[in-house]
């Protein structure tokens, strides 16, 4: 008898006090384990499941955390388990488990059904109602929080995030004045401090002991205290609306008191507190690390801020200034903004957390036993390079982008989670109470981040955890442009002088004082186009190619030699005149404004004088060397082959696995080919003549676009070779739209017979246009052949522009009764009434066409026309012929093929709609804004 009694007693024991984790893990040891790094505060975890990932990719393995011990699914359970209900998989049970809500209060209350559904429901089909008191609280919480001040002033940003969220919070929980009040707000964030403290020093103290060690702790008095004090501050508010919601003519808030006593059994001040406090808890901390971190990550890379605050004001203006969901779905920048920066700092290591209620199976005969609490990882994913372009990149607009994809219109946006979406930031879809914070939270995140925008923060150095207790600096003063000089630098060849001079006349438009340095050839020019811009000439320099020289480059037999030719005589020979020019007018700058003012240099890239500096020769550097590309990128990448080589330039990237393997080894190759090697040799010389000494230097191409701090890049980045290496400081600024016409008349003169290109568009006929470029000028290469090869189409009206010469002047030129020849007529007036370019592959008219939207042939072997070409076929927007002398027959064959095919006219439209999405002058206004942003934060270091 006394054995049956002890062994009774050993099972009332033993029911009471075995801990069911040992239960879970008898039934999950079955699954390896991987352990969390100890550190001061408990473990690390990140390293844990990546390395648990990498192990078992596609397995299940253990995590042994500071709490329950996880069961981490791979990804392909993520569509699976978000369809498990609640009642099988609990991720309110989860959060109510994992911070100890029996002591922290978390979850008491909140598991009841009716809690989710009034946020699900209610307050969702209400939130637009919300938009309006949201931005006059935002407008508020950051006047109050980060002030008005003009002048750089510090701010510590988790600190301030936690207030400003709390008050945006309060806004659609409680209302106005309550939400106001220092009380609540001092409740609303020590409440969710002392709750994540106290579960954390709980975590540390055997669970026999912690219903003691709970009684006494601080954090946990604070807990009890706050809410008492919530509930207090509730009553007579909920008093007041208990006793106006039987009058028929009470106009209902919208704010989350109302839903809960409309949705919820118990409408009493000590429950309704409880509630408050779990969504607070749910919602504030991991909102405010989210609001720090866009800060962080608009300091740390503020070339966004510009192009975020122009997104903002054209929204605002086509609202006309109304706050509502449209304007919100207007913010594809900023949303895309405050998604990467999710990206980047997930909240969580693990997503899809949740506590299994009852034992269950998986489609595939995995149970998943009861007690156990399950994760996915979500970090491994946020840098995985399947999934992402470049993961460890932060590109603030990555997500637009992935929009712009037809079909993805609505994905990727930070206020929805879609089934696609694969990586899971702070929330996740299947996870009910979160994504009902979530709901409430996200607009509040918005709208914050969009008011933000009216300050500059200024840059800091961004490392993945950043340092929470640094202020960073903030200022509302905006740049003064006219107080803010520049210099613009060309080299002395009209092909290049005219597109550096236009987006000097950007620059200058936007209020910039610059000075233009450049031949003195080009001044008349230059100075007559805005009264912002002043000209220096080159010292001792020539003004481009004598007639001589010009003679002699077209008299060499290929296009290699000719090339050769160019890049000494005009790229290399010139080192030393640029550089005695450029530190003579430093000088002159730093004795004018000391260290007032950012030398801040735009330069034409193939302006070489500006390497001696960076390559370690003596004299002045700028504060910035801001190149200015108006070429295919001539950066080395393992994903292209090699732009340098003069034997084979023009090269399409090999596609296979093996394919960075031969374009390293190209790379290699190329170095010994002759030219190459002696245009490097000649580079050289000049820069050890101007003081360079170093054992190793760059090939003069990848110079070219590597040498400069920022690079400005004509063109778009659909209209380029992928690099996967390509570097941060590389901006797009699209095609221009004022050139054309420089160095001709300003109002250029029309022919007679130009009224008759309009008629012959109206009838119905297609225009074909040819133009011969201004370096490879000889017109029986393209021109002449291209007015015969079309001579007998009656349905085509063709337009030739001679440029060099009048067309009376041209030998041989016999003008078929289809065909109109003059000089020159500005692509600005052309183009858009143009069904086809026939083009030699000048990057420049390449660029103006596809912005119009004008499919081409192109046939052209000199300077960087090759790959020009090759980047017209590569992305489908016309026909290469690959010749400079392409013939009669090919030209009529390819023009032919060209207006009979739709794909490459769709394939041209797109191309035209990427070009829409860039802006010069934004590009320029925005380099110059984050230029001066950076110099004044190393003047305040």
């Amino acid at each position: 008898m006394d054995y049956l009694r002890f062994a009774l007693l050993s099972l009332i024991l033993l029911y009471f006090f075995f801990p069911q984790s040992l239960y879970v893990k008898l039934r999950t040891r079955k699954y390896p384990l991987v352990k969390g790094k100890k550190v001061p505060n408990g473990k690390e975890y990140r390293a844990a499941v990546q390395e648990g990932t990498a192990k078992y990719p596609n397995d299940i393995f253990r995590l042994d955390t500071s709490n329950y011990e996880t069961i981490v699914l791979p990804r392909k359970y993520v569509q699976e388990l978000k369809s498990i209900p609640e009642e099988k998989l609990s991720s309110v049970m989860d959060l109510y488990e994992r911070v100890l809500g029996k002591y922290t209060l978390i979850g008491t209350d909140a598991r009841a059904h009716g809690f989710v559904n009034s946020i699900r429901t209610d307050l969702n089909k209400h939130l637009v109602h919300t938009l309006d008191p949201l931005a006059s609280e935002a407008r508020y919480a950051i006047e109050g929080c980060i002030g008005k001040s003009e002048e750089w002033t510090p701010i510590h940003v988790y600190a301030q995030a936690l207030r400003m969220v709390s008050l945006l919070s309060g806004r659609i929980f409680v209302g106005k004045p309550l939400s106001r009040n220092e009380e609540w707000i001092s409740a609303s964030i020590q409440s969710t401090v002392d709750t994540f403290t106290g579960a954390s020093i709980l975590w540390r103290v055997h669970w026999l002991l912690r219903p003691i060690i709970a009684f006494f702790l601080p954090q946990i008095q604070n807990i009890h205290r706050q809410n008492k004090q919530v509930a207090k501050m509730l009553e007579p508010l909920i008093k007041e609306r208990l006793s106006q919601m039987d009058d028929p003519s009470f106009k209902r808030p919208v704010d989350m008191l109302q839903y809960f006593l409309e949705n919820l059994p118990k409408k009493d001040a000590q429950y309704q507190a409880r509630l408050h406090t779990a969504i607070n808890v749910a919602g504030i901390h991991t909102t405010s690390m989210l609001l720090t971190h866009v800060l962080y990550d608009l300091a740390a890379y503020p070339h966004h801020i510009q192009p975020l605050r122009e997104e903002v004001r054209e929204a605002l203006q086509s609202s006309g200034g109304i706050i509502d969901k449209n304007f919100m779905s207007k913010l594809k920048k900023l949303d895309s903004f405050m998604r990467e920066s999710q990206r980047f700092n997930p909240a969580l290591v693990v997503s899809l957390t949740r506590k299994v209620i009852q034992d269950t199976r998986l489609s595939d005969g995995i149970i998943l036993p009861k007690g156990s609490f399950i994760a996915c990882d979500s970090w491994t994913a946020t840098r995985d390079a399947e999934l992402w372009e470049d993961p460890e990149r932060f590109d603030g607009f990555r997500f637009e982008k992935l929009r712009m994809v037809p079909g993805n219109e609505t994905k990727h946006q930070f206020v929805t989670t879609s089934p696609e979406n694969l990586v899971k930031f702070v929330y996740d879809k299947g996870d009910a109470f979160k994504k009902a914070t979530r709901a409430i939270q996200s607009p509040f995140l918005n709208k914050a981040a969009f008011k933000i925008l009216d300050f500059l923060p200024t840059i800091l150095p961004r490392s993945k955890s950043p340092d929470f207790h640094r202020a960073i600096f903030v200022s509302r003063k905006m740049l003064s442009r006219s107080e803010t000089p520049v210099f613009v630098t060309s080299t002395t060849l009209w092909s290049h002088v005219e597109k550096i001079a236009a987006i000097a006349l950007e620059l200058a438009e936007l209020g910039y004082p610059v000075t233009f340095i450049s031949g003195r050839i080009f001044e008349k020019h230059v100075t007559q186009l805005h009264p912002n811009i002043t000209f220096e000439p080159m010292i001792g320099l020539d003004d481009q190619l004598t007639k001589e020289e010009r003679a002699h480059y077209l008299s060499l037999p290929t296009p290699e030699e000719q090339e050769f030719y160019l890049f000494n005589k005009v790229f290399v020979d010139s080192i030393p005149y640029q550089f005695q020019t450029y530190q003579s007018l430093f000088k002159a700058f730093q004795e004018k404004y000391g260290d007032g003012k950012p030398l801040i240099n735009f330069h034409d890239i193939t302006t070489t004088g500006h390497h001696v500096v960076p390559l370690g020769g003596p004299g002045i550097s700028p504060f910035a060397n801001v190149g200015l590309n108006i070429h295919p990128l001539t950066l080395d990448s393992d994903d292209t082959f090699p732009f340098r080589t003069f034997q084979s330039v023009g090269r399409k990237p090999h596609t296979g696995p093996d394919a960075k393997a031969i374009h390293r080894k190209a790379y290699e190759d190329v170095k010994n080919e002759p030219m190459t090697k002696a245009l490097n040799d000649h580079w050289q010389a000049k820069l050890k003549e101007m003081g360079v000494v170093r054992k190793q230097y760059p090939d003069i191409c990848h110079a070219f676009n590597a040498i400069p701090d920022y690079l400005l890049s004509l063109g778009v980045p659909g209209f380029e070779f992928p690099r996967s290496d390509l570097r941060p400081n590389v901006r797009y600024f699209g095609a221009f739209k004022k050139v054309g016409n420089q160095g001709h008349e300003n109002k250029p003169h029309l022919p007679s017979w130009w009224d008759e290109v309009a008629q012959a568009k109206k009838d119905g006929k297609k225009i074909v246009a040819v133009s011969q470029g201004t370096v490879e000028i000889n017109l029986d290469d393209l021109l002449l052949p291209t007015l015969e090869a079309l001579q007998d189409r009656e349905d085509i009206l063709v337009v030739a522009t001679s440029v060099v010469k009048e067309p009376e002047e041209v030998e041989g030129l016999v003008t078929p009764s289809n065909a109109r020849v003059a000089k020159f007529i500005p692509y600005d007036l052309l183009l858009p009434m143009v069904d086809v370019l026939v083009s030699n592959g000048g990057y420049g008219a390449v660029q103006h066409a596809l912005r119009i939207g004008v499919p081409m042939v192109v046939a052209g072997s000199g300077q960087d026309k090759a790959i020009t070409n090759t980047l017209v076929e590569w992305t489908g927007a016309g026909i290469n012929l690959e010749s400079r002398k392409p013939g009669v027959q090919n030209i009529r064959n390819a023009v032919a093929a060209v207006l009979d095919n739709d794909g490459i006219k769709q394939k041209v439209s797109a191309l035209s709609e990427e070009y829409g999405n860039y802006d010069l002058s934004k590009v320029l206004d925005q380099s110059v804004q984050d230029i001066v942003r950076d110099w004044e934060a190393k003047k305040r270091r």
